[in-house]
């Protein structure tokens, strides 16, 4: 910050400079232990599961000597990183300007207009028109790893993991070095059943913020490591994959906390529910859970005549009433 204050009155210009730092990146830390070959590996993954609290987690990690030597010069270089924002007071066009021109004219906007205008689509336009805008972008700017990576993100909300697939590594052949893209490669990968090949993707896609680790804890849980899943989703967001690692554990109070907190709740989130009170014998929650998750998906009532988890619930009237309408 100071060299930065240094040159700026070079320049005779004295806009307001500040500084911060950012938390530790812990989810980083433990990809990149997975893939290393230090001394000790296993005991300081243990450590990370069984420590939430930084101080503890460090202090613990420090008493290994030996080991934390290597990881001072192998594992931390490659997680420090640093982030320069800089606020521009421009005067632009107005959003509606925007969409106008990019169905008008848009060739008279900059690639970044454009992107812009993708992003102000998302809330009214089909995923087909924003693939469109993307597909154009790519055309004008085969350069630019962006449009790439994000025709593959509108594949991947499509359920088409195929094609998303290909274009991620289209992007990652303009720019390798973009952790958004080798997050969202890691996301094929788990769906393709490779954890290995997922593992090293989120290796490389330190930065991608909480999402990382929700990806983290589902690898976790392919791997059947449903301690180390739940610690690492502690850090992520309210989803139905941090409600299933909480399910795993047996803790169904939490679950169900988390459940009631997903932003977007769909059938999933309320079969969960249902899930959660049937390993509690909590038969109201199953009821209530199991009539809002048929309202969303009625596919939802055969698969829960086949699941286990309600094997003891198909000589129940009630529950028969609500599967079976």
């Amino acid at each position: 910050m100071n060299l930065i204050n240094r040159e700026l009155q070079k320049i005779k210009e004295n806009p307001a400079v500040d500084s911060k730092f950012t938390a530790e990146d812990w989810a980083g830390f433990q990809a990149l232990m997975e893939q290393s070959n230090i001394q000790d590996k296993e005991l300081i993954l243990r450590v990370l599961s069984m420590y939430s609290d930084s101080e503890e987690r460090e202090r613990e990690i420090r008493n290994l000597s030996q080991a934390f030597t290597q990881i001072a010069d192998e594992i931390l270089p490659q997680l420090r990183r640093s982030r320069l924002n800089v606020t521009v007071d421009i005067i632009g066009k107005s959003d509606e300007e925007i969409l106008s021109l990019l169905k008008s004219n848009p060739k008279s906007l900059s690639i970044e207009e454009i992107l812009y205008a993708a992003r102000l689509l998302r809330g009214t336009a089909s995923l087909d028109d924003q693939f469109a805008v993307y597909q154009q972008i790519s055309e004008w700017q085969p350069d630019d790893y962006r449009a790439f990576n994000n025709m593959g993100v509108v594949r991947f909300l499509q359920q088409n993991f195929t094609d998303a697939g290909k274009y991620f590594k289209r992007a990652a052949a303009v720019d390798n070095s973009a952790p958004e893209i080798h997050y969202n490669t890691g996301l094929i990968a788990l769906i393709n059943g490779n954890i290995s090949e997922a593992e090293t993707a989120f290796g490389q896609a330190v930065g991608t913020g909480e999402a990382l680790n929700e990806a983290l804890g589902v690898m976790y849980m392919m791997k059947g490591n449903f301690p180390q899943a739940e610690s690492i989703m502690r850090q992520a967001p309210n989803t139905n994959n941090v409600a299933l690692s909480k399910i795993l554990m047996g803790d169904y109070d939490r679950a169900g906390e988390v459940l009631d907190l997903v932003q977007m709740p769909d059938a999933t989130t309320y079969y969960m529910k249902a899930i959660a009170g049937a390993r509690s014998n909590s038969k109201d929650e199953v009821y209530k859970g199991m009539r809002a998750a048929i309202m969303r998906d009625k596919s939802k009532a055969g698969y829960a005549l086949k699941d286990v988890e309600f094997a003891k619930y198909l000589s129940d009237p009630a529950f028969m009433s609500i599967v079976k309408q």
